[in-house]
């Protein structure tokens, strides 16, 4: 049997309950004969009539929503309730196993986009720009798990004992505001080498100098470089490492 004449003989057993479905087959009979008789008054005939069933369907079919479905029975609200409350208890344990390593590795590409404006701004401008960043263990609490950039220079116009000192003094220009780590993810760590500055986060920055390299050490000619460690609840890390070109690389952990 071909698979037209199955589906004829499944759509009939249908029409008798299916008024719509009986239309449908009214149109597939007259397209079938049409094939058939192609070229010939008949079929010319049949084409014409078909396009007065494709007409009645269309009007049919525009129509249908308003006579036979007013509305949904309580059977089938239950049924697509059940469905939905089904596919959100099996949706929720994925979910919340997957929003933690996607917010870590969100935060990642959103510190390295950063430190990558950072270096173009200091090329730019002919000025060291400075990133800081705030461990979760940091205190006070409140500066804990972020990080901020700055321009380590007040635009005075002469070099004074403000200027690439690693330290943000009056004046000097913030270029991205205090950041903190989204929900479920922890700057676990930074570690760099110290730039002399003697301050708290001596060893919690990294930088750039005018040429779009790692900012040396005050007073040396060693790079500051190092690399910062997160991790978001499930205990998942995400290193981000700091090179003396200046250059910055993603590295994932367990």
């Amino acid at each position: 049997m071909r698979i037209t004449e199955a589906i004829r003989m499944l759509l009939e057993k249908m029409a008798a309950s299916k008024p719509l479905i009986r239309s449908l087959i009214w149109t597939f009979k007259g397209i079938r004969g049409s094939a058939q008789n192609k070229g010939s008054e008949t079929g010319l005939r049949q084409h014409l009539e078909i396009k007065e069933l494709v007409m009645c369907w269309k009007k049919f079919f525009g129509m249908r929503h308003l006579s036979d479905h007013q509305g949904f029975s309580l059977i089938e609200l239950a049924v697509v309730l059940t469905l939905i409350v089904l596919l959100a208890a099996i949706s929720a344990p994925v979910m919340s196993g997957y929003s933690p390593s996607y917010n870590s590795k969100k935060a990642a590409r959103e510190i390295v986009s950063q430190m990558q404006l950072a270096r173009l701004h200091a090329i730019r401008n002919r000025v060291t720009t400075v990133v800081i960043f705030y461990p979760d263990s940091f205190t006070p609490a409140d500066q804990s798990n972020s990080f901020l950039i700055f321009e380590d220079d007040n635009r005075d116009d002469f070099i004074d004992a403000t200027d690439n000192n690693w330290i943000r003094d009056a004046g000097e220009n913030v270029i991205v505001q205090r950041t903190y780590m989204p929900r479920n993810v922890n700057l676990s760590s930074a570690t760099f080498t110290s730039n002399g500055s003697g301050a708290a986060t001596e060893t919690f920055s990294c930088g750039f100098d005018s040429q779009g390299l790692a900012a040396r050490k005050i007073g040396g000619v060693a790079y500051v470089t190092g690399d910062v460690q997160l991790k978001n609840s499930k205990n998942q890390t995400r290193t981000i490492s700091f090179n003396p070109f200046g250059k910055t690389k993603i590295a994932m952990g367990s």
